[in-house]
């Protein structure tokens, strides 16, 4: 493992790797998911977190923790990828549908609902 990184030796890594394996056990929200989607990389992720929220159909999720699970799960990831050029702009669609501005909006929205909704009563 190689310690701390700069960002731009990160940026090298996603860029350079073959598939983004991220094992969480727990997550709030998987910023390096998207760092990795972002660049169009597979992502082989664990499915009893928030990942799935977060990587959607572009997304190759592992059932458990087995390690043959694991594997097959990293090697359809990869082959989909060298298969099928769109699943790189899907996944590059899906990390970019994330924004900040696009999550205050969605909050300014379920806000104007719930005071419109106390407004009615």
């Amino acid at each position: 493992l190689p310690g701390v990184i700069s960002d731009l030796e990160r940026q090298w890594l996603y860029k350079n790797c073959d598939v983004f394996v991220f094992p969480s056990l727990t997550e709030g929200f998987g910023f390096p998911v998207l760092e990795a989607m972002q660049v169009g990389k597979p992502v082989a992720l664990s499915n009893c977190t928030s990942l799935p929220e977060i990587a959607g159909d572009s997304g190759f999720y592992f059932p458990s923790y087995d390690a043959q699970q694991m594997a097959n799960t990293v090697q359809n990831a990869v082959a989909k990828y060298r298969d099928d050029p769109q699943a790189t702009i899907q996944s590059r669609e899906r990390a970019n549908s994330f924004s900040w501005q696009a999550t205050a909006q969605e909050y300014a929205r379920i806000y104007k609902t719930v005071l419109d909704a106390k407004n009615d009563q």
